[in-house]
C-alpha cells in the first residue's frame, strides 16, 4: 500500500514517515529543506502549483494521503499573508479535490488555534473562533476540503512534543536549550493549551486514516499553560 505525506521535513511529517514506512510504502514531499528518510522516497515538489500536484498523484498512484504540510508559525502567516494563503489553504483544497478523484483516504492536520480558547473545552462541533489569520486559514482549509470531498478526515492537532526532526523541532526544544545552558525563560502564564506527545499524535491520525469521517480532535488529557510546562521541565 502506499502512503503519500506532504510535509516530511516538519516536526509532524517527519515523524508520521517514521512510523509509516514499518507498514506503508511512503513517499514524503519536501520543499525548500534536503532531508533523507532511510526507507521513505522523498520528492522535492511544490505543493501550490497544481499541475505539479496532479503529476505527483498520477506518478505515485497514492492508496492513501496524509496532507502535513504547512506554513504554520502563527506570527509569519499574518505578515506574509498571499504567500501562507497558497500552502495552507489553496495547496489543502486541490490535495482533497485529487483525493476525491482518485477515491482514496485523506486526512489534513488542522490546528487547535482554530478556537480563540475563552470557552475550552472544544468539541469537535464547537463552533470555530479564530483570533488570527493562521487560523483563519485553517478554517478555510477544512471548510474548502470537506466541500469538494466529504469524506475527508481533519485531526486538529493541539500543541505537540517530542524528539526533533533534522529540520523542524517541537516547542520544547528551546526550552531544554535554555535549561540545559541555565538561562531564563519567558513563557506565558494566560495561553492554556492540551499538549500532546507527536507519538500519541500520529497513532491518532493513522486511526483516523480511512476510518474517520469529518473532524477530529488530538490532543493530551490535561490543559496546561506554557509557563506551567516549562516548570515541569525544570523538575
Amino acid at each position: 500500500m502506499k502512503l503519500l505525506v506532504t510535509g516530511a521535513s516538519g516536526f509532524l511529517g517527519w515523524n508520521i514517515c517514521q512510523i509509516a514506512k514499518k507498514e506503508w510504502e511512503v513517499s514524503g514531499t519536501v520543499f525548500s529543506h534536503n532531508i533523507g528518510i532511510p526507507g521513505v522516497n522523498i520528492l522535492r515538489v511544490d505543493l501550490t502549483d497544481f499541475k505539479e500536484l496532479k503529476r505527483l498523484f498520477q506518478v505515485i498512484r497514492p492508496d492513501a494521503v496524509i496532507h502535513a504540510a504547512a506554513k504554520s508559525d502563527p506570527n509569519y502567516c499574518q505578515t506574509h499573508r498571499e504567500e501562507t494563503q497558497k500552502i495552507n489553504v489553496d495547496s489543502a483544497i486541490s490535495i482533497a479535490s485529487l483525493c476525491a478523484g482518485f477515491l482514496i483516504p485523506c486526512v489534513f492536520t488542522s490546528t487547535d488555534l482554530v478556537f480563540d480558547g475563552l470557552n475550552p473545552p472544544y468539541r469537535e462541533e464547537a463552533p470555530v473562533c479564530p483570533v488570527n489569520f493562521y487560523g483563519e486559514q485553517k478554517v478555510l482549509a477544512e471548510k474548502g476540503m470537506f466541500k469538494c470531498y466529504p469524506n475527508v478526515s481533519i485531526c486538529r492537532m493541539a500543541l505537540m512534543f517530542g524528539f526533533p526532526g533534522p529540520v523542524a523541532a517541537s516547542f520544547v526544544q528551546p526550552m531544554l536549550k535554555a535549561v540545559r545552558e541555565g538561562k531564563e525563560l519567558r513563557l506565558f502564564t494566560d495561553e492554556f493549551r492540551t499538549p500532546i506527545s507527536v507519538s500519541s499524535a500520529v497513532q491518532g491520525v493513522f486511526l483516523a486514516l480511512g476510518k474517520v469521517n469529518g473532524i477530529l480532535h488530538l490532543g493530551g488529557s490535561e490543559r496546561i499553560s506554557r509557563y506551567d510546562f516549562g516548570k515541569l521541565m525544570w523538575c
